[in-house]
């Protein structure tokens, strides 16, 4: 048989060219041997096909095409069918290389025929389509290796295939049955798998795909990428199939192989609320809690029992469980605001076992808005459904002054209302004050630096009475005073628990109600006090509150009225236990002034005593808000003048006339006064004074 090469112009017994330059070069020793092989066995074909082949494997083209040209010219004829299809392949595959694709085809296609059962002729053969972009012949030619091939050869050619016909002739239904046919060789190949994953996605046929899938995740040994595929396969049978109890099964297994799939979590709950599955999505959200919590996610451990509290308030119709729930994520998060309004309309809803939890939700509503008409009409509906007149009475009060009562409001308010200062029957304690009484922002513990330093600053700053102009003759005994403002004073200190200042009288003095500030403070009684005529609710409110200051540690409000007096006071304190505090420049010379008479008089226990409650307040750390502080004192005064005032609208009324006898602007002091009107704190002194409704 003749092969397509062109007959060479030279006889059969010619010479044979020497060895080509690039092999003498780069294989010195190599072309020697091979230029002794074509002188001495030139004729034997043997012989130059293994020449052939070295220089072919040395990747020299041009010389082993003259080699195997020679080869097939001489000895063409009487070479056999293998040895000749392998001298064509050789001999085409070289021309492939070298640009001479026509002539290389031909010879590769007659080798191909000649040894059906060579791969290398259709691989080369393939090799010159692709480059050529003819994708048809190059699917044409590895189908025709394909009748022949087996094993992991077979299982490529379908791969490669495939990919031709996908990814090359985007014939998506030739490449899908290919693929499946590649399947069918090695059923467990991920990378097929993949293939088809993507090409059904893109196909858009769901069911193969989700089928493609769960096969994918039995060949994964990693949990956390089995729950990835078990969450693909849900997410295509819920919104693309609509098959949703197939999806929720696929959720399932994807849970439980990583149940730290958060949005396989999210959207299996998300599920099972759209096809009504309550206890389903309680029993996932209780895992999703159980998550979080290992995993310490304070945002989603709260997000969680919201979504648990909304369950069982919406749909479960358990309150007692949303209220458990709601409560566990204000914990988390105490400043939900929307959270904690709902909690307050839960306890509401049974006044008989969650009152006081309903009030104080009410109250830290009102807190954040005092003008929250429904909170103020819910606190009075939830007394009066206790039971409980008293607290009503004073939200009715609240409501009044607010010009916001309905009616019945306006007449039960009246019915009880006082024309008199409170009638106390008891006496306060230091709890009532410091539970009750005084406002949360008065740090206590610099109250209590204050009361123990106060001592230091009254002899450091004030002056004997007789060099204020003042002598004994001028106390006055409350007792055997017939004035309303004696007697409202003495009433007043009976009232409020601690020891009383004494009161002196001077009629040169146009005011009022005054401090004198002496080495025993004391109250002043100018002839405005005696004078004027004040309703006795009113003489009440400003009698009480100011014997307010003459508590320990309030005094230094007034006896010490500039900021920066006061903080160089308490800076002297904490210096004076703590020597390395550091002190601004500014309050540098005061602090200074202050620690002389502090350092000499708080000696042994008295300073080891300082030192204890400086401690506790370096300890609590954050810096000291002393105007905050004065604010809290001030306040403080309005609160126990409106107690012993016992009307609502008289202390507000009096604040207004009184705008200068606080740093609290008016209209905070109104609006800080109705808080604490109707506040818990407010109803038990109520009730400790004797003085509710009932009374």
């Amino acid at each position: 048989m003749r092969s397509s090469v062109p007959a060479s112009k030279e006889g059969r017994h010619s010479t044979l060219p020497p060895t080509p330059p690039s092999i003498a070069l780069e294989h010195p020793r190599l072309a020697a041997a091979v230029d002794a092989v074509l002188q001495v066995a030139s004729d034997d074909a043997g012989a130059l096909a293994r020449v052939g082949r070295v220089i072919f494997d040395c990747g020299d083209a041009p010389a082993a095409r003259v080699v195997y040209e020679k080869l097939l010219t001489l000895h063409g004829a009487e070479l056999s069918n293998v040895d000749r299809a392998d001298a064509m392949w050789r001999l085409g595959d070289l021309l492939r290389r070298l640009g001479e694709t026509e002539a290389a085809v031909g010879l590769l296609r007659e080798a191909a025929d000649a040894n059906p059962t060579s791969p290398e002729p259709l691989a080369a053969l393939a090799s010159i389509y692709e480059s050529t972009k003819d994708w048809e012949e190059v699917i044409r030619t590895k189908r025709r290796r394909l009748e022949v091939a087996t094993g992991a050869e077979r299982f490529e050619l379908l791969l490669e295939i495939a990919d031709v016909e996908f990814g090359r002739l985007n014939d998506r239904s030739r490449a899908s049955k290919t693929y499946v046919a590649a399947l069918e060789e090695r059923p467990d190949d991920r990378k097929l798998l993949t293939k088809l994953m993507q090409l059904y996605s893109e196909e858009k046929d769901w069911a193969k795909l989700v089928e493609v899938v769960q096969r994918l995740a039995d060949f994964v040994d990693d949990p956390k990428q089995r729950a990835k595929y078990m969450h693909t396969a849900a997410i295509v049978s819920s919104r693309q199939l609509g098959e949703r109890q197939q999806a929720l099964a696929f959720y399932e297994r994807a849970i439980e192989f990583d149940p730290s799939l958060k949005k396989a979590m999210d959207e299996a709950t998300e599920l099972r609320r759209q096809i009504g599955d309550n206890d389903g999505v309680e029993r996932l959200l209780k895992l999703q809690l159980e998550q979080a919590k290992q995993e310490q996610d304070r945002p989603r451990i709260v997000a969680v029992l919201d979504q648990l509290g909304e369950l069982y308030r919406k749909l479960l119709n358990e309150p007692e469980l949303a209220i458990d729930a709601y409560e566990a994520a204000q914990a988390f998060d105490p400043e939900g605001k929307e959270r904690g309004e709902l909690l307050g309309e839960l306890y509401a809803s049974d006044v008989t076992q969650y009152l006081d939890k309903a009030v104080r939700a009410q109250s830290q509503i009102l807190r954040r808005n005092p003008y929250r008409v429904e909170s103020y009409k819910l606190l009075r509906k939830l007394y009066t459904d206790a039971r409980r007149p008293d607290p009503a009475w004073c939200l009715c009060q609240a409501l009044s002054v607010l010009n916001l009562a309905e009616p019945d409001e306006e007449r039960f308010y009246r019915r009880h209302r006082a024309d008199n200062a409170a009638p106390a029957q008891a006496v306060l304690d230091d709890d009532d004050w410091a539970l009750r009484l005084t406002h949360s922002e008065a740090d206590p513990v610099v109250t209590r630096i204050f009361a123990m330093i106060q001592p230091t600053i009254i002899r450091a700053r004030t002056q004997s009475l007789e060099a204020l102009g003042y002598d004994a003759a001028q106390r006055i005994d409350l007792a055997e005073q017939p004035y309303p403002v004696t007697q409202t004073l003495y009433y007043a200190q009976g009232v409020l628990g601690f020891e009383a200042p004494p009161v002196f009288q001077n009629l040169s003095d146009a005011a009022g109600l005054g401090f004198l500030h002496a080495h025993t403070p004391a109250i002043v009684l100018g002839r405005a006090a005696f004078e004027s005529v004040v309703p006795t609710q009113s003489l009440a409110f400003v009698a009480a509150r100011h014997l307010t200051y003459f508590r320990p540690g309030f005094y230094v409000r007034h006896l010490v009225p500039t900021g920066t007096g006061l903080k160089a006071w308490l800076f002297a304190a904490i210096k004076l236990c703590v020597p390395q505090f550091p002190i601004a420049a500014e309050v540098h010379g005061q602090v200074t002034d202050a620690m002389m008479p502090m350092a000499r008089e708080f000696q042994g226990v008295q300073r080891e005593l300082l030192a204890s409650t400086v401690s506790k307040l370096l300890q609590s750390g954050g810096a000291v808000d002393l105007k905050k502080w004065v604010s809290a004192i001030d306040l403080t005064a309005d609160r126990t003048g409106f107690v012993l005032a016992h009307d609502l609208g008289v202390a507000t009324e009096v604040m207004r006339a009184t705008e200068d006898a606080s740093s609290v602007p008016v209209k905070e002091r109104v609006k800080e006064i109705v808080l604490f009107s109707v506040s818990e704190e407010y109803i038990d002194l109520r009730e400790k004074l004797q003085v509710t409704v009932e009374s």
